[in-house]
């Protein structure tokens, strides 16, 4: 399979094979201060700070990025450097797609979710409307690169985004990393089940680069993660990605079971290791129906009708499903039941 990003270790490899005019960095508040001091001697360029999280995903944000980079006159034959998680390559990338209608742009991605998931793929958003990733492109960055180091500074739940994550890519395309994943938990991964991981996304991306079909696998679980964090965000409350995930996927291979055969035995090995791994679940049956209403806004949609991804068995991802919303709200309970 030929990769559609370009892979490299090292920032002195990537930026030499780019080879770009000038270089332009973008971090967040955190990423300044735990990562940059790991590649500062590689990065001594014009630097801009977004809010840390998803507080950065905002057309303001991303307005105030745009400035920045005209009054530095930059071009489309610089570069923007996106060090950070999935809300910096998001942000960033959307500016660097956009800015005079596209300059280069280089992933350094510091947490084992934007490693593992948001750094790869091309897919950049910001939030809108209080809705996660409504307005964006898909545009691949020019490379990405892998540096485990930054992982050193990261806590449990920053650890336990990516590993959501991860088993994703196991269940959807490579049983051999779900069985390593629920083997090891986050103390199995090295760089060797990183790179799985990452070849699980690039497979799909590769088959439908622009996300018309195939690709859509790789939203297993996250209907329902979206509409867990947007009611969260309504509320107020702190709900990490890789939690939301985690639910997500429950409720996914609940409907697997029930309407698609998945096997028992598959399903409740998974279900003890998310357990073992993630927050319970908090929502209640009052929730349902707001929870609905917010799946039925998900950019996959089509005509209102909500489109889900489910299993037949591992490696084996059915898309576009679709089931009763009684079904769903069966799923939400054994949601609240088991986990």
């Amino acid at each position: 399979m030929t990769n559609v990003v370009n892979r490299y270790k090292t920032l002195a490899s990537a930026m030499q094979s780019m080879a770009c005019n000038r270089w332009f960095v973008v971090v967040d508040e955190q990423t300044r201060d735990a990562c940059l001091p790991l590649v500062a001697a590689d990065l001594q360029f014009p630097i801009f700070v977004l809010p840390a999280g998803e507080s950065a995903k905002t057309l303001d944000t991303l307005a105030l990025l745009w400035d920045w980079l005209d009054k530095a006159n930059a071009s489309r034959d610089d570069a923007l450097i996106c060090v950070g998680g999935g809300a910096v390559c998001d942000v960033g990338g959307l500016a660097a797609a956009t800015f005079k209608r596209g300059m280069r742009v280089l992933n350094v991605p510091t947490t084992l979710l934007s490693m593992t998931d948001a750094a790869w793929g091309g897919k950049t958003a910001i939030n809108f409307n209080g809705k996660k990733n409504l307005i964006g492109v898909i545009r691949h960055p020019d490379g990405v690169v892998i540096n485990l180091r930054f992982l050193q500074t990261l806590n449990a739940e920053q650890l336990s985004d990516g590993l959501a994550e991860m088993l994703k890519h196991g269940l959807i395309g490579d049983r051999k990393l779900w069985t390593a994943l629920l083997s090891g938990g986050v103390d199995a991964i090295d760089e060797s089940l990183l790179w799985q991981s990452i070849s699980v996304k690039e497979r799909f991306v590769a088959q439908d680069v622009c996300d018309l079909n195939l690709r859509h696998a790789l939203n297993f679980g996250h209907t329902f993660a979206h509409a867990f964090e947007a009611l969260a965000r309504e509320r107020q409350q702190h709900l990490s990605h890789g939690t939301a995930v985690a639910w997500g996927m429950v409720c996914a291979l609940y409907l697997s079971v029930v309407e698609c055969a998945f096997p028992v035995d598959d399903m409740r090995q998974t279900l003890q290791f998310i357990q073992e791994n993630f927050h319970p679940a908090t929502i209640e049956c009052k929730d349902y129906d707001r929870l609905l209403q917010l799946m039925r806004s998900d950019k996959k949609n089509v005509q209102n009708q909500i489109r889900l991804v489910v299993l037949k068995s591992i490696e084996q991802p059915l898309i576009d499903w679709q089931t009763s919303e009684e079904t769903i709200k069966e799923a939400f309970d054994f949601l609240r039941e088991g986990v």
